[in-house]
Parts: structure tokens; sequence; C-alpha cells
């Protein structure tokens, strides 16, 4: 992660930050987190917070890349049919960024890739490539067990699926279950695969 010019911190007060940001964000959310109250948190001075990473976005999505405020889904599964398996990942997925803490993690790393005026580095290690990753490799077997034709568009599909899971976090309309199976029945009608219910 391109960190801003300024003094080396020590690592004993980088973590400290990150620390208080986890808490912060726990208690209070994004929108009303501070980097007053992280610095404050943290015994840190502000300065370093604005020096350090340049806004609390920055703080956040540092947090998420490092570990500290981890954002994982559990494993895409290969049990069923791509579309059970799709169906059944996504709805833990939309668990995940349902939660008003992951929802505020989102809210920050999507305003980090914004300020960044392109792709962002930070959007793409902490949610773009672990998620990609995962479902390049599940349509990879379904295309190895027929359930899935030659010639589909992996990183199409890729961008599809996290497009949709990004604006249904920052947007005002949430994702449930039933509306990601009628997500799910759409993309793999778009591509050409078999439903298979």
């Amino acid at each position: 992660m391109t960190r801003n010019p300024g003094r080396p911190r020590s690592e004993r007060s980088r973590l400290a930050i990150l620390a208080a940001t986890r808490e912060l964000l726990r208690e209070h959310g994004y929108e009303r987190m501070t980097v007053e109250a992280i610095a404050e948190r943290a015994g840190a001075g502000k300065q370093t917070i604005y020096r350090g990473w340049g806004s609390k976005a920055g703080v956040v999505a540092d947090a998420v890349v490092s570990g500290v405020l981890p954002l994982s889904t559990a494993p895409l599964p290969r049990k069923g049919s791509l579309r059970d398996d799709l169906i059944g990942w996504l709805r833990g997925v939309v668990r995940l960024t349902n939660d008003p803490v992951n929802r505020s993690v989102i809210r920050a790393l999507a305003a980090t890739a914004a300020a960044d005026g392109g792709p962002s580095p930070v959007f793409d290690a902490a949610v773009v490539k672990p998620v990609g990753d995962q479902i390049r490799a599940r349509l990879a077997a379904a295309r190895a067990d027929g359930d899935l034709r030659e010639g589909v568009d992996d990183d199409l599909v890729v961008d599809v699926i996290i497009g949709t899971l990004t604006m249904a976090s920052l947007g005002p309309t949430k994702l449930d279950a039933s509306r990601v199976a009628v997500f799910v029945d759409s993309l793999l009608d778009g591509i050409g695969a078999p439903k298979r219910p």
C-alpha cells in the first residue's frame, strides 16, 4: 500500500492506530468515526495519521489489508452445481456485507478507491483479488465438470458479482436470500450456463 510521505512511523504506533480504528469502527461505524477519535484512542497525534494515511479511509484500508480488521468470506465450495454453490456462498457473503461494521468497512474501501481516481490497489488487495480468485477457481471447476460452457469470460463474471455486491453494500437496497437466487439465475442465463435446480 502506498503511504503518504512524512516521517517514518514506529510499528508500535502504526499497530496502535490500526487497533484503535478497528475498535472505533465496531463502536461507531465508519461515518461517525473521526481521525481525532482514532488519534486519541491510539495515543497518537492527529497529524501522524494525516501524514501516514491521508484520511480515515486510508487507515481503514490499511487495517483491512494488514489483517487487523479481517474482512473475509468462507471459501466458495464445490459441493453441488455451480448454481447451488454460488447461491449458498453469496448468501454467506451477503450476511457478511449486511453486518453494519463490515458495511462501514466496505464503504471506507470504496471511498479510498474513489479518492485514488482509478484502479485502487487497496480495494483490489482487500476485496477484488481474494473474492475474484475464489470465483475464478469455482468457474474453472464448473467448466471441468461440464457445468459451464467454454468461452465464458471469467473476468466479466467476476466483475458482475463483485460489482453487484459492492453496490448492494453502498446503496440503500440490500441483497437478501431470495434476491441472491434471482441474481444467480439471471447471471447463469446470461452466460449460458445450465441452472440445474
